[in-house]
C-alpha cells in the first residue's frame, strides 16, 4: 500500500484524524492502531495527544496478552467504556496500559476494509469517569470509517 495519495501522505491524514477527533469530542488522546500481518498483535500507526500538542506511534499490544479486548473488538462494533478499568472488555489494559496513562473512560470503534477489521480508532479520556453520548459513539464510528476509506485510497 503506497502512503501517498494527492499532496498527502496516510500518516498525515491520520494524524488529521486523529487531532479533529481528539479536539471534537475533548478527549486527551486519540489512536489510530492497526493489525499486524498476523493479527497477532496491533501497533499504534499514529496517537495525538491534546494537551501537548503532540504525535507519536509505534507502541504495540499482544493480541494473548488482552484477550478480552480483542474479543471485544471482534464484535463488529463499539466499545463504549465509561469506567475502563472495571469494564470486562477494557479491563484487562489496567495496569499495562489505562493506570500509566491516567485513562479513565475509553470509546473505540474498529476499522474495516473489506468486511474484515483492521484496526481500531482509540479515544482515550483522562479525569473523571465520562459517559458517552450516542453522538460520541456515531462519531468514533465515523472516524474510524474515514480511516477506512484514506487506507483504501492510500
Amino acid at each position: 500500500m503506497s502512503t501517498d495519495f494527492g499532496n498527502s501522505t496516510l500518516r498525515e491524514s491520520f494524524q488529521q484524524i486523529c487531532r479533529i477527533a481528539a479536539e471534537t469530542i475533548e478527549v486527551e488522546r486519540v489512536g489510530v492502531w492497526l493489525y499486524s500481518t498476523e493479527r497477532d498483535a496491533i501497533r499504534c500507526a499514529c496517537l495525538y495527544e491534546r494537551s501537548r500538542d503532540t504525535f507519536s506511534d509505534g507502541v504495540t499490544l499482544l493480541v494473548e496478552d488482552f484477550p478480552e479486548y480483542f474479543s471485544a473488538l471482534e464484535e463488529r462494533k463499539a466499545i463504549p467504556a465509561e469506567a475502563a478499568s472495571h469494564d470486562p472488555r477494557t479491563a484487562g489494559l489496567k495496569s499495562a496500559y489505562l493506570d500509566p496513562l491516567g485513562i479513565t473512560s475509553l470509546l473505540d470503534a474498529p476499522i474495516f476494509l473489506a468486511g474484515r477489521i483492521v484496526g481500531v480508532v482509540c479515544h482515550e479520556h483522562t479525569g473523571p469517569l465520562r459517559e458517552w453520548t450516542t453522538e460520541e459513539r456515531d462519531f468514533a464510528g465515523s472516524m474510524a470509517d474515514f480511516v477506512a476509506l484514506k487506507m483504501k485510497g492510500a
